[in-house]
């Protein structure tokens, strides 16, 4: 007589546990690659983080410089980052272009710095997209 389940599960223990066994198994290394792309996922994500961060902080420090420029050459602070982009007659902007930071945000110029009066500070809300949240990013008054 032909016992149907045990040539079914070959090789295995045999009865309906291994066969169980076998989706448990599969089931597990499902979910440890589920795992391993989360993993990957987040650590991309982070960097992609990272990486708005630096770009936010740069455009804030050629902001900063560009402002230092106009303060020295007209005494007094601009208006706002946009006088930066439109030189008066004669002369090169101090700036291409003003574009929003990373994430949306425009950028803010405070100038006087609160901490520095000759100072300018340039920030950006960052992901937070709260000016002076905890994550803001700016280039401290100089």
């Amino acid at each position: 007589m032909i016992n149907f389940r045990q040539d079914l599960y070959i090789g295995d223990r045999g009865g309906w546990k291994s066969g169980t066994g076998r989706i448990v198994a599969r089931a597990r290394k499902i979910i440890i690659a589920i795992a391993v792309l989360w993993i990957l996922l987040a650590a991309i994500g982070r960097q992609r983080e990272l990486s708005r961060i630096r770009e936010a902080r740069t455009a804030a420090v050629v902001m900063t410089r560009a402002t230092h420029a106009f303060f020295i050459d007209h005494e007094r602070c601009p208006h706002d980052l946009e006088e930066l982009v439109h030189a008066p007659a004669g002369k090169d902007p101090y700036l291409p272009a003003v574009s929003p930071d990373p994430w949306g945000n425009e950028y803010r110029l405070i100038c006087p710095a609160q901490d520095d009066p000759r100072g300018v500070r340039v920030e950006s809300a960052g992901p937070e997209g709260v000016y002076g949240g905890r994550r803001a990013i700016g280039v401290p008054a100089q």
